[in-house]
């Protein structure tokens, strides 16, 4: 589960970037269903959901939106799930992006890449596959994905994509069931000579549940963890060093982010938001047209701007945290970035363990008392 679509951040792209407001970089969940029923999941569809795969776009429907979105300016495309190789169309589907001249970037669990799917992805190399990896033992991935003998095939899968030397990226969402393997996970990726990257927040399920929050470590052993990467204390040394001080006032933009300006989402059933997470300001796709969406509709979300003052606007340390109107729309039910408990104390112990001058920062922290 990603809650952004990371592309590389190269030259090219901010020159892109720079051309103004376009639509360069999409996400398409092409279902919500999945194979395994991971218990943190932001969606959590049954695999054999009849009345989910009823809703999904048709390929029809989906070749058009395709094509709706290439002829915008789209460029990055990420196919994403669920999992995404549940689709019977998903080949159909990925050769004609790739015809379009998507540069795509796929999101997967690998446990549906058989020797003949690996086959043809090596014919027709992807930017990117992105694996999410729950574990590095049988029994702690699939305490996670709740789903008998997932991790041989995951473990198979894996073996399937190197052998063919496809580009591949190893990740893993921390949770208290499995960050004590954090570091064999990270082994895993190496012995292939994949990157790997990992992630500790976690928020509600988009229909409310807020049973994935009970798998959140805390803040504290997020920090402890990230201590102990040399690579992501650096990173976010730096970010303290460039960010702390800034802040979010209310009045301004309410999205700060690439959220409606260069980037986009598209759920299984053609609706589009800002963002993966910002379900409650999404349009139907199937009552109009990509462009008319990105130049009318999706152009006054981007322009929103902030009604009232809450504590994240005159937090200087906002611009560290992760809360943005996303996080706010799930946890707090507005996108005016209210505080969330366990994401400030987050930032908190991030600003205590690598910022400089940490002692001032906290010292000036609005929402929550400074951590001791």
């Amino acid at each position: 589960m990603e809650l952004c679509h990371e592309t590389a951040d190269s030259d090219f792209n901010r020159r892109l970037r720079a051309l103004g407001r376009m639509p360069l970089s999409m996400s398409f969940e092409l279902t919500e269903r999945c194979n395994l029923n991971c218990q943190h999941c932001y969606i959590n569809l049954p695999a054999a959901d009849r009345a989910a795969r009823e809703r999904e776009l048709t390929t029809a429907e989906c070749k058009r939106l395709l094509d709706e979105m290439a002829d915008a300016g789209s460029l990055w495309l990420l196919m994403t799930g669920g999992e995404v190789m549940l689709r019977p169309d998903f080949e159909e589907l990925y050769l004609y992006a790739r015809s379009r001249g998507f540069v795509i970037t796929l999101y997967s669990n690998a446990t549906m890449v058989t020797p003949r799917r690996a086959a043809f992805l090596a014919e027709y190399p992807p930017f990117l596959i992105e694996v999410t990896l729950y574990g590095a033992t049988a029994e702690t991935y699939e305490l996670v994905t709740r789903v008998p003998g997932s991790f041989a095939k995951c473990m198979q899968g894996l073996q399937l994509l190197a052998e063919h030397h496809l580009p591949v990226r190893l990740k893993t969402v921390m949770l208290s069931l499995n960050s004590h393997e954090l570091m064999q996970m990270k082994a895993i990726a190496e012995q292939y000579g994949w990157d790997f990257r990992y992630d500790a927040m976690i928020h509600p399920r988009l229909n409310g549940d807020r049973s994935p929050t009970k798998l959140r470590l805390s803040p504290d052993e997020i920090v402890a963890l990230e201590q102990l990467d040399v690579r992501r204390a650096e990173e976010w040394q730096e970010y303290c060093s460039t960010f702390l001080g800034n802040t979010v006032k209310g009045g301004e933009k309410t999205f700060t982010c690439g959220a409606a300006a260069n980037s986009a989402h598209v759920d299984a059933y053609g609706m589009i938001s800002p963002c993966m997470i910002t379900r409650n300001r999404a349009i139907d796709w199937r009552g109009s047209d990509f462009n008319a969406i990105w130049s009318g509709y999706l152009a006054e979300v981007r322009e929103t701007r902030n009604e009232e003052a809450t504590a994240c606007h005159s937090c200087e340390m906002s611009l560290v945290c992760t809360n943005c109107p996303g996080w706010s729309a799930l946890e707090r039910g507005t996108l005016e970035n209210r505080p969330v408990e366990w994401v400030c104390d987050s930032t908190k112990a991030r600003v205590a363990a690598f910022a400089p001058e940490a002692e001032k920062w906290l010292e000036q922290a609005v929402c929550l008392e400074p951590i001791s």
